[in-house]
């Protein structure tokens, strides 16, 4: 893909973040397919392109050699491969955050959600802010908090942050919950309007906004504006709705709370990562024309809760963060941040990118290679072992045992619960299955049916198909 005004290079691009979603077509596409490799190519302003034939032999060569960079920029004649910098930032010495002020009015979208109330603790016990939460859903309005409380249960979704509410205003704070959505123009107007009407000003605002549904997120295949609009409206149409009715107004901060799938994008992620990647972009765009801090987050997974247990030993596996660690990143990130895009990886990020993003098939056939000389013995499984029964199933168990490096696969196994196959090892999976049967076998049928049975049936099925004459 060659695009212009999409990276920030030298800081005098004009930035177009529309543009910027197409990153994660760039980086989800080979994740399910593994066949395709895309690539980003920035050429920047169309204006300032010299098209001798040196730019162009380069921007040929560029293409059609092995993609070793995913993301390349060209500025004034020299090329540029992206790379992210490691940053340590520094536990505060002080309590106190420039950016926070002590009583401070701040707008919280996505306000009801976990990382959102997560946030809300920290603002109400650090500063005693005056705190707007938005959400979608409706909250019962304050004056009928205490009857709710006496008619409903104690561990009801809704009690509890009506509690937790009513424990913030015990800190100093004030709490005004609204519900919105933050991406009709009217009503983020109303919800600006609302908090002048409460608080008389309003110094920052935390865009949390966003939809983590099962319905957000599908695979490629069955992409639709219709599907990508589930995550493009609360993220980037609200943010730039609530820009617009706030452009006037002289605020201290934008923090956007971006996802680490701008980085990584994932399986089922397309439109997830896309619209983060707006959020990111929209943060350089805005730091470029303001002298207001705009930083956006990419976060890794919170879990939703604190560990029963604060001294166990973590799993290194487990790539995701306490609330605690969250929020401890948060006040580092506002201390002393000076950028305006932040990651936050559990994990050695490189090595992610790795194993996500700069996948090699050469390196996957290798791999296999070495696997199939040492299968590892049949795990011991409560389902019994039944053999292929036809060729065709036959193929495909050979398949499985090649990738998984298990011999003896049955055709009733369970690709994840019972062979512990993962995500990754999926796509390569599917990715052979469609070189051999020259199918175009979707990813999501092995997730929808995780056995060589199922799997065996769907490739007749659709060779069946595919075999049938016209109507």
């Amino acid at each position: 893909m060659v695009s212009n005004q999409l990276h920030v290079v030298t800081g005098n691009e004009d930035l177009w973040p529309e543009k910027a979603t197409v990153l994660a077509a760039c980086k989800a596409i080979p994740q399910e397919y593994p066949n395709i490799a895309c690539r980003n190519i920035d050429v920047g302003a169309v204006a300032s392109i010299s098209l001798d034939d040196g730019f162009i032999r380069q921007l040929i060569s560029d293409v059609s050699s092995d993609p070793v960079n995913k993301v390349v920029a060209y500025r004034g004649g020299q090329r540029w491969a992206q790379e992210f910098e490691r940053l340590h930032l520094e536990t505060p010495e002080e309590e106190f955050i420039p950016l926070l002020r002590g009583s401070g009015v701040y707008i919280i979208t996505g306000g009801l959600g976990n990382i959102g109330l997560s946030i809300a603790d920290e603002l109400v016990r650090s500063v005693q802010a005056k705190l707007v939460l938005v959400g979608r859903s409706y909250f019962p309005p304050k004056q009928e908090w205490s009857r709710w409380l006496q008619t409903h249960p104690a561990d009801d979704s809704t009690s509890r942050k009506i509690q937790k509410f009513v424990d913030f205003e015990s800190f100093g704070a004030e709490i005004l919950v609204l519900s919105a959505d933050v991406a009709d123009e009217f009503q983020a107007q109303s919800i600006v309007a609302e908090t002048y009407a409460r608080f008389g000003e309003i110094h920052g605002v935390i865009h949390g906004a966003g939809n983590l549904s099962k319905d957000g997120f599908f695979p490629i295949d069955q992409g639709s504006p219709e599907l990508c609009e589930r995550q493009f409206r609360a993220k980037v149409r609200g943010l730039v709705s609530l820009h617009k009715a706030l452009e006037k107004q002289d605020l201290d901060f934008w923090v956007l709370l971006s996802s680490i799938s701008s980085a990584l994008a994932g399986l089922g992620y397309l439109a997830y990562s896309a619209a983060n990647l707006f959020l990111d972009a929209y943060a350089w765009k805005q730091s470029q024309r303001s002298r207001v801090p705009w930083i956006s987050i990419n976060w890794d997974t919170w879990s939703p809760s604190e560990p029963d247990d604060a001294s166990a030993e973590r799993d290194p596996t487990e790539l995701t963060m306490s609330p605690s660690e969250g929020i401890e990143a948060l006040r580092r990130i506002l201390f002393s941040a000076t950028t305006p895009q932040i990651i936050v990886s559990t994990g050695e990020l490189q090595a992610r990118i790795n194993q996500w993003v700069n996948l090699s098939l050469e390196k996957s056939r290798q791999s296999r290679s070495k696997r199939a000389k040492r299968l590892h013995a049949r795990p011991d499984l409560v389902r019994p072992f039944v053999a292929p029964r036809n060729k065709l199933e036959q193929a495909i168990a050979e398949v499985w045992e090649e990738t998984l490096g298990v011999a003896q696969v049955g055709v009733f196994d369970n690709f994840f619960t019972d062979l512990r196959g993962s995500s990754l090892v999926a796509t390569q999976l599917v990715s052979r299955l469609r070189t051999i049967f020259k199918q175009e076998l979707p990813l999501r049928r092995l997730f929808e049916g995780p056995t060589v049975a199922e799997l065996a049936e769907a490739i007749e099925v659709m060779a069946l198909s595919r075999a049938a004459p016209a109507q």
